[in-house]
């Protein structure tokens, strides 16, 4: 390709073909925050907005990496009313420049690697912070997310048994059903997909009328609940009896949108880069909840981009297209 000249699009088909894995996804995030840890990569805080009461939501997402030397920009569009539309609740691409000269030599969909980096950065946090013989695993919310999820962490637990609750139950079901080798089971309340759980997933997506029905009270000693939807499921009574909640970005979380409902916004124990930097030591004993939160950033995107970019080029994918 000829640099300003041209550049490499990916459909979302083309990304999934490239075949990177799970542990090829974990390791980059985790290199990631490495280098965040030593002070060598630099998050850029995203930025949001509703265009009007009705319109989708939108999230800007900004990050760059020195190796290998590429910018990205990623757009992501979420709307309540997509499963009414039938189409997916997020829609996102993925914009690479060379960091040089600033010149766009990518544009590829985001959506299937947002799904993998935001389960890769689950994982990376659990296995700081849930315990190594977890075994019990409960899922609120059924969709993309928790499957990326279940599929990331039966790779680093010794995982045996599933409860899901989905206030879709043909969702539910049909995720329960998928789970082979598992014992899975539908539950008709949210309290049995939490209570008894080593591990709790919870991925609602944000809605008008969401009104919060978790209770951190339900979590068991030792527990630990990864937060894709930054907690908006959650009751905000509780949260300070948690011995250890933390975050993937503080320079993130401090931009968390006051009007969103989120039940908890800090103070936090740890970051993800003080986790993976053995800076904070995460779980103390066996007995401790503890909590990831994902307000989201960039780079772990970047990483993950970056990767498919490389190997997309190296395999012969995707279409060229001039400037």
């Amino acid at each position: 390709m000829r640099l300003g000249e041209e550049l490499l699009y990916l459909s979302r088909a083309e990304v999934e073909a490239t075949g990177v894995t799970l542990a090829e996804i974990e390791e980059a995030v985790e290199g990631v925050f490495t280098g965040q840890a030593r002070g060598g990569v630099d998050p850029v805080p995203k930025t949001s907005f509703r265009p009007t009461p009705d319109a989708a939501h939108f999230l800007s997402m900004p990050g760059a990496l020195g190796h290998p030397p590429l910018a990205m920009h990623k757009w992501v569009g979420l709307s309540d009313a997509n499963a009414a539309r039938k189409l997916p609740h997020l829609g996102s691409l993925i914009v690479l420049s060379d960091l040089a000269s600033g010149m766009p030599v990518a544009f590829l969909d985001g959506t299937w690697i947002t799904a993998a980096r935001t389960a890769a950065m689950s994982t990376v946090a659990a296995r700081r912070l849930a315990r190594p013989d977890s075994k019990r695993i409960g899922f609120i919310g059924s969709g993309v997310q928790a499957t990326g999820h279940l599929a990331a962490l039966l790779d680093a637990f010794p995982i045996e048994e599933i409860a899901v609750f989905d206030r879709f139950p043909d969702s539910a079901r049909a995720f329960a059903a998928a789970s082979d080798g598992l014992e899975a089971r539908v539950v008709d309340e949210a309290r049995l997909a939490v209570e008894g759980m080593d591990i709790v997933v919870t991925t609602i997506p944000a809605a008008p009328d969401l009104k919060p029905f978790l209770e951190v009270a339900w979590l068991g000693l030792g527990a630990f609940v990864t937060m894709v939807d930054l907690g908006r499921s959650w009751k905000a009574a509780g949260f300070e009896t948690v011995e250890c909640i933390a975050v993937d970005s503080y320079g993130q979380a401090d931009h968390l949108p006051a009007d969103r409902g989120f039940p908890y916004s800090g103070p936090f124990h740890a970051d993800l880069a003080e986790l993976v930097g053995g800076i904070h030591p995460g779980r103390r004993s066996a007995g401790d909840r503890t909590i990831f939160l994902h307000p989201g950033m960039a780079l772990p995107d970047m990483a993950v981009a970056a990767m498919i970019y490389q190997r997309a080029r190296e395999e012969g994918r995707g279409t060229v297209l001039p400037l």
